[in-house]
């Protein structure tokens, strides 16, 4: 049904911990286990490519072991840039199946129902990713190093998945990395796509900081997840 990546290459050293914050606990189970699981609520044959780093290969194996012992899960060392472990990852999509999604690991409140979403959205439009209001007042800075006010209204905070058709998504990545590459659709965009931004899940927390993990299982509370 389609190519599902799973951005898991960090290290997350802003979390203070040794162990990577995709390996962290919430709620007794392992950060990326959430994402998987919605994953494969949606599409349990979808073709799953994890990038990790090189060093916890293993970890990992004992996770895929104990929570999906019976699954094809295939793996990738991630590389020095999200752009590096995506790239990486792409040598094992799967050409034949029509949209291919990338996704950050330390992201594990995402659902079955939003993944349905972007898939029917991508079947429409070549490239697709969600995105959020911007509740915070805006600056930004000028070429005369003054910080000046912008419309919050013209932007949105950008998260994952984000959703590209898969002719696409491997064409684009062909390209040579630039320093503006922030996330995949910047990518996609650089290469002369448009990206279609549709609304994103409130609730959809990326976990950097000490206090996330915790701000996670009350979001998990709240929303009934």
């Amino acid at each position: 049904m389609l190519n599902f990546i799973i951005v898991a290459g960090g290290k997350g050293t802003r979390l203070g911990s040794e162990l990577p914050k995709q390996f962290l606990e919430l709620s007794n189970r392992p950060i990326i286990c959430y994402s998987i699981d919605a994953l494969f609520r949606f599409a349990p044959t979808a073709n799953l490519i994890i990038a990790l780093p090189k060093e916890f290969i293993d970890y990992w194996d004992k996770i895929k072991s104990e929570y999906y012992p019976n699954s094809s899960i295939k793996t990738c060392i991630g590389g020095s840039t999200r752009f590096e472990s995506v790239r990486n990852a792409l040598q094992l999509v799967d050409k034949s199946l029509p949209i291919t999604m990338v996704h950050d690991a330390a992201r594990p409140l995402i659902t079955k129902d939003f993944i349905a979403i972007l898939h029917s959205a991508t079947l429409v439009d070549k490239a697709v990713i969600p995105g959020v209001a911007v509740t915070s007042s805006l600056r930004v800075l000028n070429s005369e190093g003054v910080y000046k006010h912008v419309d919050r209204q013209n932007y949105v905070e950008v998260q994952t998945p984000q959703s590209f058709e898969t002719e696409v998504f491997i064409t684009s990545y062909q390209t040579e990395y630039q320093d503006s590459f922030t996330d995949d659709a910047s990518v996609i965009e650089y290469t002369g796509y448009d990206i279609k931004v549709i609304e994103g899940l409130p609730y959809n927390l990326k976990i950097t900081k000490p206090g996330d993990i915790e701000y996670a299982e009350i979001l998990m509370k709240y929303y009934g997840l």
